[in-house]
């Protein structure tokens, strides 16, 4: 199976290499959106469908076996700021990503008039969190997300302890 600080760095990197470097997604036919990014036996996979508010899911492979996902819903909530400028400093925020937590952006990243905020709860192996993005200190966009370790077999085989998470 795969280590925590192997899990990190792995997310880290395939966050930095997707959505957050500027790449555009492929396009799909059914108006789904996709980013991939592959290393050694370790692969990733970020699907979403919409724009202005979106829904989407990660998942990481090892072996093609899938080990850890996150489901996320959200987006725009005001028109304040247009969105384009709004998601710019969002890929800016994600790039500063921590590796303690690589699976959003930091707890809190600040440029020109926009504040970010990554509020969560728990551990990479399960966890909980909101994304708040404020412009001149009024909300903007919300993201909320979820996710942690998939397991296939019984728990004996868990090298970690999985945390109990309270929703907040």
């Amino acid at each position: 199976m795969i280590e925590e600080a192997e899990l990190k760095k792995f997310l880290y990197m395939a966050k930095l290499s997707t959505y957050s470097s500027g790449k555009m997604s492929k396009r799909h036919a059914n108006y789904l959106k996709e980013y991939k990014f592959n290393k050694d036996s370790l692969s990733y996979r970020d699907i979403y469908y919409g724009s202005l508010i979106d829904a989407g899911f990660e998942v990481v492979c090892f072996e093609k076996l899938p080990i850890w996902s996150m489901a996320y819903r959200g987006g725009m909530t005001s028109c304040l700021v247009e969105s384009k400028i709004c998601f710019s400093f969002l890929k800016k925020a994600l790039e500063n990503s921590e590796i303690s937590f690589p699976v959003r952006g930091p707890k809190l990243f600040e440029a020109d008039n926009f504040s970010y905020r990554n509020l969560f709860k728990g551990s990479i192996f399960d966890f909980v969190g909101n994304e708040l993005i404020l412009y001149n200190n009024e909300p903007v966009y919300l993201k909320k997300y979820i996710g942690g370790i998939i397991t296939h077999y019984d728990c004996s085989e868990l090298t970690h302890e999985c945390n109990s998470v309270e929703l907040f």
